[in-house]
C-alpha cells in the first residue's frame, strides 16, 4: 500500500489502489492499453490522485 497525506484527513495515510485497464488505439493506429490507478484514504475514502500509464501492444 502507499503512504500519502490525505487531504481530507490531514495526515499521511495508507491508500486504497484501485486499478482499471482500457484498450484503445493511438493517433499512429497503433494498440495501447491505459493502465488507470486511482487512490483514495483507507479512512476516509477521499480520492486522493490518480495516475495514468500507456502500455503498446507487442508488435
Amino acid at each position: 500500500m502507499a503512504n500519502e497525506l490525505c487531504p481530507r484527513c490531514g495526515v499521511a495515510r495508507n491508500m486504497v489502489i484501485f486499478s482499471t485497464e482500457n484498450k484503445s488505439i493511438d493517433t499512429d493506429g497503433k494498440a495501447v492499453t491505459v493502465v488507470t490507478k486511482n487512490y483514495q484514504c483507507e479512512v476516509c475514502h477521499t480520492f486522493v490522485r490518480s495516475e495514468e500509464e500507456k502500455i503498446l501492444a507487442p508488435t
